[in-house]
């Protein structure tokens, strides 16, 4: 998944779609494969976690990454929501101290330093 720095659209707007495809794939084969209570498959492995639940809270409007949201792609939200729900996993996850870290530390992007109130996020 790309994201980029850059002050203004043209050195990246090519990599929009891309990341909004490769996300879109990812969990697209997941859909009936799981049987109930089997644990979460780690074709897309956790440790996309991060990125996945950084995603509609930060990538999505900070970074202009805003083609789709992750809630979007129902199989790959699915995936998400599993692998945050996964023990010892929730605890670990700061969506608040998420957003005012990458909305209060990039000065180029978000030079106001304005941390947006949304999007309500439910992972659980």
């Amino acid at each position: 998944m790309l994201y980029s720095h850059a002050a203004n659209s043209s050195p990246w707007s090519p990599t929009r779609v891309p990341v909004a495809n490769s996300r879109a794939g990812c969990p697209r084969s997941k859909e009936g494969a799981r049987s109930e209570g089997a644990p979460p498959s780690n074709d897309c492995g956790a440790g996309l976690l991060p990125t996945l639940v950084r995603f509609d809270a930060v990538y999505h409007g900070h970074f202009k990454c805003n083609i789709r949201r992750l809630v979007d792609y129902p199989n790959l939200w699915a995936h998400t929501r599993r692998l945050y729900a996964m023990p010892g996993i929730a605890e670990t996850v700061f969506l608040d101290h998420i957003k005012r870290h990458y909305y209060g530390s990039h000065a180029i992007i978000n030079p106001t330093r304005v941390v947006p109130a949304g999007p309500e996020i439910s992972l659980a």
